[in-house]
């Protein structure tokens, strides 16, 4: 049991080393001896264990104060790959991600889906032509990450409903056989909030504006997902009662004012195209928005006390009207000074791909020894 209890405390500390260096980028012996508050000797050896793996490489010397130049210690980028994929109604989104957490690549395709045999068989040749432009060394692939819309049972590969899909209770099983690689599964909401540090790390609400709207919590970069992992679905909270009709069949929900879909029937290159050159009807369908919008964000706040990020293919244009979001969200809230709470998300449509991709690098990390 003593064994079995040391060997499992060096693997825990070989992956907190290779995971703080990963947060950082780039960090010194000293650094985590200070930040991770392990010894001189173990923070040595298991750096030497990690070089050797490959895994970590010195990339330069830091800048002295007048003692010997530290050296920089950082992940090898293509030491191991993941791949991330989005599915939509309409689109296959891919991305190419390199063990560091960098986007090596990424496409989007116009693929329409179809619980077939057919689909499945024309998706699995669609990755592997990604895989092929992209990839010379498949051993280096970590898995494939896929997002889904709707409620999954990750440990039973089902979907056990999709409003989206239109599916209930389906089995994922003949998806996950279309491709020769490891897979794991993903809400589409949860997996774009993954894409995002500040929600890995700390406690932050990522609400995602795409095609639907969807949203994930995280407590203490612990994504929480209720008792029946169905937890965050903001887009079926009522905000008008009586109101829109919504996809689900509810009169009323926020997905029937706060979705892509509201601003120029989701084509939003255009409409934001439109919206910068002045034209009088989208900034009034903008305006409108970004009201229905701050109240959503304002109960968010009022409900959970967190750190709230703006994302999906919406979030990806509001940085410009980021400072209107706050001050019309402080309109509802008398608790905060201010809304620097509100923040954009980094990623526009490839945030959920991207996501799956880092869970999978977040699963690497946690079994290195």
């Amino acid at each position: 049991m003593a064994k079995q209890f040391r060997e499992d405390t060096t693997k825990a500390i070989k992956s907190r080393i290779i995971e703080y260096i990963s947060d950082r980028g780039e960090v010194t012996r000293n650094d985590i001896i200070q930040e991770c508050g392990f010894s001189l000797p173990t923070v040595l050896q298991k750096i030497k264990e990690l070089k050797e793996s490959g895994l970590i490489a010195e990339v330069g010397q830091s800048e002295s104060s007048g003692g010997r130049k530290a050296k920089i210690i950082s992940i090898v980028r293509d030491s191991r790959l993941a791949i991330g994929i989005n599915i939509t109604n309409h689109h296959l989104e891919m991305v190419l991600v390199g063990l560091d957490g960098v986007l090596l690549n990424k496409e989007r395709i116009r693929f329409h889906f179809e619980p077939t045999y057919t689909y499945y068989e024309q998706f699995g040749r669609k990755v592997e032509e990604f895989v092929s432009g992209n990839v010379t060394d498949r051993e280096k692939i970590l898995g494939i990450g896929i997002s889904l819309p709707g409620v999954l049972d990750n440990g039973n590969r089902v979907i056990r409903k999709s409003h989206a899909f239109q599916l209930e209770n389906y089995s994922l099983m003949d998806l996950e056989k279309a491709l020769p690689y490891p897979v794991v599964f993903e809400n589409d909401g949860n997996a774009a909030a993954l894409s995002e540090k500040r929600f890995r790390t700390g406690t932050a609400f990522y609400l995602s504006l795409n095609a639907t709207v969807g949203g994930a919590f995280s407590v203490n970069g612990k994504p929480y997902g209720g008792v029946n992992n169905k937890s965050s679905e903001i887009g079926h909270m009522i905000l008008f009662p009586e109101g829109k009709t919504c996809y689900c069949g509810k009169k009323g929900c926020v997905d029937s004012y706060c979705s892509a879909k509201v601003l120029g029937d989701g084509n939003l290159q255009e409409f934001f195209s439109l919206l910068e050159d002045g034209n009088e009807e989208n900034r009034l369908i903008w305006d409108r928005y970004l009201e229905n919008l701050s109240v959503v964000i304002s109960n968010i706040r009022m409900l959970n006390d967190c750190e709230i990020i703006v994302g999906g293919h919406v979030g990806g244009y509001m940085e410009k009207y980021l400072s209107s979001l706050r001050l019309l969200t402080m309109q509802y809230d008398y608790l905060d000074q201010d809304a620097l709470f509100i923040h954009c998300g980094k990623y526009r449509w490839e945030a959920s791909a991207y996501g799956m991709a880092f869970k999978l690098i977040h699963q690497f990390f946690s079994t290195v020894v």
